[in-house]
């Protein structure tokens, strides 16, 4: 299907009944007037509600009824999943969709759509096609809207001040709903909403932005809340400056869910209000002490407002030839860098990491050597694969709020941007369920695009057994799938590469 074609038939349309008889813009009446006439098309294959200005009624005519339906079905369903209801009935049908799984859902929309299905459970066809019908055309001509009004800032800017026209700064951003849900504490409400009404066996949220990051967070199948922080951004100035973070509200501690929002609320603020040039190289240590500086801000807030509760955190910042990445906790940053090798480039703040990572590098300094051989690469990482299944494994010596008063200094590592392919952020829902092995495998085979929600589906649906480590005390025999809150977040710069150089050719 053209979607161009769709695009172009409904704004002509939207613009024609956006327009007042006095000249004033009434948006939502040319938004009415679409879903009016999407509706009727659909169900009927009407078109006299299209106008004919721009060849509107022919663009829309030469698109199949039923190819249309599907994919504004999959558009309710997706931005279902990305987008804050509109209100109660929408949050009420979205969550049901959801629950009934994609293609089920997608089937059912489109047979309301074409009129061939009367109703799902208690909602009638002709409300579900107009809420379908409405999310398409509320967000796609206001997007299109603020693109005319960008491209008429590019002309402003070129006509010479003489001509009286104003010179206005143009910032185009795409919709970071990941962003919106964070401000409006709605990323991790939604899928408590979901969890309540017993909509879904597993909540999650998923977001994309641009073409290189995805986060996903995910209940698991164990907790009754989720508890875990997603976030990532583009620098309202630039948008090859990125911020990427996953905070784990910890689970044994009370309100661990406030800890974690209140860490992805501040790091909006604090990353957004960054000037650009302090993302340049020979800033780094100054980025570094500003980043902790807030970060023991925000230690301090989750003190006083939410006393008790507490988080993990790791977060990355792509500048302008490096990548800072900072961590407090076990959430875990890894690269999968450019010989095609993944690498674990945080430290855990645990007692049986800490004294892993004690051993090897004191076994390096005595040896007077920077690089292990294979058969010592080897024996290190059967024993960090066994600190998995170690009793006490998650009793850390460090994190955001749980009652640490003292001064917070988080771990930080620097990065070439070229030295990495993808970068990736978890929390210990993946790591505890996952080992190096799995994710390295995932990762090596699996589509960039689809990479994230790989590794979440593989930490929630599969289970590690050691049955060799049966009555030691010390160790426990087998992790249970999904046994914690589950989030990733990935940049994946895999994907623009490919892109660009399908272009060349």
């Amino acid at each position: 299907m053209d979607i161009s074609k769709l695009d172009e038939g409904l704004y002509g349309t939207y613009k024609m009944f956006s327009v007042r008889a006095d000249g004033e813009k009434n948006t939502a009446n040319g938004i009415r007037q679409v879903v009016e006439a999407l509706t009727k098309y659909l169900k009927e294959g009407n078109l006299n509600f299209f106008t004919r200005t721009n060849e509107s009624r022919d663009k829309i005519r030469s698109i199949d009824r039923e190819e249309l339906a599907v994919y504004l079905a999959e558009y309710f369903f997706q931005m279902s999943k990305l987008r804050q209801p509109e209100n109660d009935d929408e949050l009420v049908f979205s969550l049901k969709m959801i629950s009934l799984g994609h293609d089920d859902a997608i089937e059912q929309m489109k047979k309301c759509l074409l009129g061939q299905q009367k109703n799902i459970g208690g909602l009638q066809a002709d409300d579900i096609a107009r809420m379908v019908c409405s999310k398409y055309s509320q967000l796609e001509m206001t997007q299109l809207d603020e693109q005319r009004r960008t491209v008429t800032k590019k002309i402003e800017q070129t006509i010479d001040p003489k001509y009286q026209v104003s010179n206005l700064n143009v910032n185009s951003q795409l919709v970071n709903y990941c962003r919106e849900e964070v401000l409006d504490g709605r990323q991790i409400a939604l899928q408590n909403e979901m969890r309540e009404q017993k909509l879904t066996p597993r909540p999650r949220r998923e977001y994309m932005l641009g073409d290189d990051m995805v986060a996903i967070t995910d209940m698991g199948n164990t907790r009754d809340t989720q508890q875990d922080s997603v976030l990532m951004l583009y620098h309202p100035e630039n948008n090859k400056y990125k911020f990427l973070m996953v905070a784990d509200g910890m689970g044994g501690a009370v309100d661990g869910d406030k800890a974690s929002q209140e860490i992805a609320k501040q790091m909006v603020t604090w990353f957004e209000g960054l000037p650009a040039e302090i993302f340049e190289d020979k800033n780094s240590q100054y980025l570094q002490n500003e980043w902790n500086k807030k970060l023991n801000e925000i230690n301090e807030n989750i003190l006083s407002s939410a006393p008790g509760s507490g988080s993990t955190y790791v977060g990355a910042i792509v500048g302008e030839n490096f990548t800072t990445v900072a961590s407090i906790g076990d959430s875990r940053c890894y690269i999968y860098d450019a010989r095609d090798h993944l690498q674990q480039v945080t430290v855990d703040d645990n007692l049986n990491f800490l004294a892993f990572k004690k051993k090897w590098d004191d076994f390096m300094k005595k040896e007077g050597r920077r690089q292990l051989t294979p058969s010592e690469l080897r024996l290190r990482r059967s024993e960090k694969e066994k600190l998995r299944f170690k009793r006490g494994n998650n009793i850390l010596t460090k994190c955001l709020g749980a009652g640490s008063k003292s001064p917070i200094q988080a771990s930080f590592t620097r990065l070439k941007n070229e030295s990495y392919k993808a970068l990736m952020l978890f929390s210990d829902g993946v790591t505890d369920c996952l080992s190096d092995t799995q994710l390295f495998t995932v990762t090596k085979n699996t589509p960039t695009a689809k990479l994230a929600a790989k590794i979440v589906d593989q930490a929630v649906t599969s289970y590690s057994l050691k049955p060799e480590y049966g009555g030691n005390p010390e160790y426990i025999t087998r992790i249970e799938a999904g046994k914690d809150n589950t989030s990733a977040v990935v940049f994946d710069k895999r994907r623009v590469e490919d892109k660009e150089e399908g272009s060349e050719r």
